[in-house]
C-alpha cells in the first residue's frame, strides 16, 4: 500500500509538472511577439501598466474562487468534468482558459482585443495554485516528510523556471509570427490537458457532507483566519510589495546603466528562469531535506538578507557580470524560500481547505500587485532611487524580523497541532 502511494506521489510530480510547463511554455512563446503587438498598437506604459493592474485584479478573484472550488469533490463541476475529483476539474478548467485566451488574441488586433485575451487566463487559470493542493493531497497520502514536500514543489517551481526559459527564446528565434506562435501555444496548451487526464487519483478524506452548501460556506476558509494564515499573508505581502516596488526602477536602470535592448532583456530573464529552475528543483530539496526546524528558520533568515541586500548592490553595481552573479544569488534564495514557505503551508490545512488556503495567498499577492507599482512610482517621486530601494530593504528586514520572532511559534508549532475540518 505505501508504494502504491508512492508511485502515485511520483506520477502526480512528473506529469503535473510537465502539465504546468506546457501551459506556461505555450504563453511564454507569444511573450516576444505580445511585446511587438503592443509597439505597433502604440501601448505605452501606462497602457502596459492598467494592463498589469487589470490582471491583478482578475487573479485576485479568480485565484481564490479556483482554488477553493478545487476543495469541492461533490461540487457539479467535479462531477461533471472532474470524475469527482475537484482539483482535476479545475485543472481543466484552466487549460480551457487557456486556449480560449489565445484564440481571441490569435483573432483580434486591438488594445481591446489583448484586454479581452487575458480576462480568460487571469480568472480560471489557476493550475499552478491547484497542483501545489494536490501535492499535498497526495503526500498527505504518503505521509511525507517536510523535505518530499519541497522536493515535489520545487520540481514544480523547476517547470515553471525551464518554460520562461525556453519559451521565449523559442518565440523570438524561430517562431517568425504572432499567430504561428499562438497556434504552437494551443497545441502544448492542449497536450497539457492530456496530462492532466494521467494524474493519478487521490482518496484523501476532504470534509463531511453534512457541512452547509451555500455560498457563504463556500467562501468561509477558516485556515486562512488562523494566526499561522495571518502569518504567512504578511510575509508574502511584504516580498511581493518589495519586487513590484523594485520592478518599478529596475528596468530603467538596466538601460541607463547596460543599454540593454530587447536581447539583453531576453537573455537575462532567461538566465533567471535557468537559475530559479535550478533553485527549487535542485537546492531546494538538498537544502531543507538534512535541516531541522531550526535550520529552516535560519535558511529562511539568510534568503531574506539575500533578496533585500542583494538588490540593493545589483542597482548600484557598474558591472553587468556582478548583476548576473548578483541575482543568481538573489533567485537562488527567492526559490529556496518559496519552496520552504509552500512546503509548510499545505500543512497548516486541512484537505478540504488546502486550495482555498493557497488560492487566498495567491489573491493577497495580486493585491500587492495593484498596489506594489503605483507605491514604486508614489516613491520615485520623492526620490528616484533612495526611497524605492529602502522600501524594498525595509520590507525585506520586516520579514526578517517576522520569521524571527514568528515562525517556529506559528507555522513549526502549528504544524504539529491538529487538523480540523470544521
Amino acid at each position: 500500500q505505501s508504494q502504491k502511494k508512492n508511485e502515485a506521489l511520483r506520477q502526480g510530480t512528473l506529469y503535473g509538472s510537465l502539465s504546468l510547463a506546457l501551459i506556461i511554455a505555450g504563453f511564454s512563446l507569444t511573450m516576444p511577439h505580445l511585446q511587438s503587438r503592443r509597439d505597433a498598437l502604440q501601448c505605452d506604459s501606462l497602457c502596459y501598466g492598467s494592463m498589469t493592474s487589470a490582471r491583478s485584479a482578475l487573479s485576485l478573484v479568480g485565484g481564490f474562487f479556483v482554488s477553493r472550488l478545487s476543495d469541492r469533490d461533490t461540487s457539479f463541476v467535479a462531477r461533471t468534468i472532474g470524475s469527482g475529483s475537484g482539483r482535476r476539474a479545475c485543472l481543466y478548467i484552466g487549460t480551457v482558459a487557456s486556449i480560449c485566451g489565445l484564440i481571441i488574441g490569435g483573432a483580434t488586433f486591438s488594445i481591446v482585443g489583448m484586454y479581452l485575451s487575458m480576462v480568460p487566463g487571469a480568472l480560471f487559470q489557476q493550475n499552478f495554485s491547484v497542483l501545489k493542493a494536490f501535492l499535498a493531497d497526495l503526500h498527505d497520502e504518503a505521509s511525507s516528510s517536510t523535505g518530499a514536500r519541497a522536493g515535489s514543489v520545487g520540481k514544480l517551481g523547476m517547470s515553471v523556471g525551464l518554460a520562461f526559459m525556453f519559451g521565449p527564446i523559442m518565440g523570438a528565434t524561430l517562431i517568425k509570427t504572432f499567430e504561428h506562435a499562438v497556434a504552437l501555444a494551443i497545441v502544448l496548451t492542449a497536450i497539457s490537458m492530456i496530462l492532466v487526464a494521467k494524474l493519478p487519483s487521490t482518496t484523501s478524506t476532504k470534509a463531511p457532507t453534512t457541512k452547509k452548501t451555500g455560498i457563504l460556506s463556500f467562501l468561509d476558509v477558516k485556515a486562512a483566519r488562523t494566526p499561522a494564515a495571518m502569518f504567512l499573508m504578511s510575509v508574502r505581502v511584504c516580498m511581493a510589495l518589495a519586487f513590484h516596488i523594485y520592478i518599478t526602477i529596475w528596468t530603467v536602470s538596466l538601460k541607463q546603466r547596460f543599454d540593454f535592448g530587447p536581447k539583453d532583456h531576453g537573455f537575462f530573464m532567461s538566465f533567471i528562469g535557468l537559475t530559479y529552475a535550478l533553485s527549487q528543483g535542485v537546492v531546494a530539496k538538498r537544502v531543507v531535506k538534512p535541516l531541522g526546524p531550526a535550520g529552516r528558520i535560519r535558511v529562511v533568515q539568510l534568503c531574506c538578507i539575500a533578496l533585500g541586500f542583494g538588490r540593493y548592490f545589483a542597482f548600484h553595481t557598474q558591472s553587468l557580470p556582478v548583476v548576473y552573479a548578483i541575482f543568481a544569488c538573489i533567485i537562488t534564495a527567492l526559490g529556496v524560500l518559496n519552496t520552504i514557505l509552500t512546503a509548510d503551508t499545505a500543512s497548516l490545512a486541512s484537505p478540504d481547505e488546502v486550495g482555498g488556503l493557497y488560492g487566498v495567498l495567491e489573491s493577497v499577492e495580486s493585491v500587492a500587485g495593484i498596489c506594489g507599482p503605483i507605491a514604486g512610482g508614489s516613491l520615485a517621486l520623492i526620490d528616484p532611487i533612495g526611497a524605492p530601494l529602502t522600501a524594498v530593504v525595509g520590507l525585506y528586514f520586516v520579514v526578517f524580523l517576522l520569521v524571527t520572532f514568528g515562525y517556529d511559534k506559528l507555522i513549526i508549532r502549528g504544524k504539529s497541532e491538529p487538523k480540523k475540518t470544521a
